[in-house]
């Protein structure tokens, strides 16, 4: 007796794959096989990392849309977009710093920018450059509502003058991403336990937590160091405190150890 082997239940010679049909300007279908669309994707994907300086594999890591030619001429045109404000490097150090940038659309990029410029230059007395710098070294702040933008700006009065916030935010714009509440509960304790501290030129020290500074207050009244009156130390790098307070240790040991 013989025996007749089993069919494939997963074969089924009428199915094919089909490739895609791209219709020409012509209106006649044609039909492009998926390794001439993979060489095509990566063409264009090519072009557009050399066009901006982009490093390789930027569009592969970074874009969550699929790679398909109506997408990446979605992210072309994106793009392209931005050279109506910016220059070629710097759209390739804001994509670079925040490639969320391409997943806004240009009319919905352009209106909110277009509103952010406005307040900004009304009541903050920001030139264009200073706006165009502003979204070059912090891109995130695209990805905030205009509510929140103005809400912290606001807030910021009740710690500081219009004058100084304009200084502040064009020279430190991350500070946009801090809650104002945060922020001031900063420049209150500076204001108390660290007078001689200049908040405009010494911007960056309001990245500094009260609870970090009252620490560090209450150490240097330890090792009785005058803060109010040489307040650097307050604000050095975690790695720079350890040290200083090392070394004003030695040198308290030192001295006790002449007595």
């Amino acid at each position: 007796m013989s025996f007749k082997s089993p069919e494939n239940p997963f074969e089924n010679k009428d199915f094919e794959i089909s490739e895609p049909i791209i219709e020409s300007k012509h209106g006649k279908e044609s039909r492009i096989s998926p390794l001439e669309l993979k060489l095509n994707e990566i063409e264009t994907i090519k072009t557009i990392v050399k066009k901006y300086g982009l490093k390789n594999g930027f569009i592969e890591k970074n874009i969550e849309e699929r790679k398909t030619p109506k997408d990446l001429k979605k992210i072309s045109d994106r793009l392209e977009n931005l050279k109506a404000r910016f220059s070629n490097k710097e759209i390739k150090k804001i994509v670079e710093k925040y490639p969320k940038t391409l997943k806004y659309r240009p009319e919905t990029f352009n209106n909110y920018l277009e509103r952010l410029e406005k307040n900004l230059k009304d009541k903050y007395n920001f030139s264009e450059e200073e706006f165009k710098c502003l979204v070059i070294s912090e891109p995130r702040i695209i990805s905030y509502s205009s509510k929140l933008i103005n809400d912290r700006l606001e807030n910021l009065k009740n710690y500081l003058v219009e004058e100084e916030i304009g200084n502040i935010v064009k020279k430190w714009p991350v500070i946009l991403k801090y809650k104002s509440e945060r922020i001031g509960k900063s420049i209150e304790w500076m204001r108390q336990y660290a007078p001689k501290i200049n908040l405009v030129d010494s911007y960056k020290n309001l990245i500094f937590s009260v609870e970090i500074l009252e620490k560090r207050r209450l150490a240097l009244e330890l090792l009785k160091y005058s803060y109010k009156e040489y307040p650097y130390p307050l604000f050095l790098g975690e790695d720079k405190w350890r040290k200083f307070v090392d070394q004003e240790m030695e040198v308290i040991m030192k001295k006790q150890s002449k007595y």
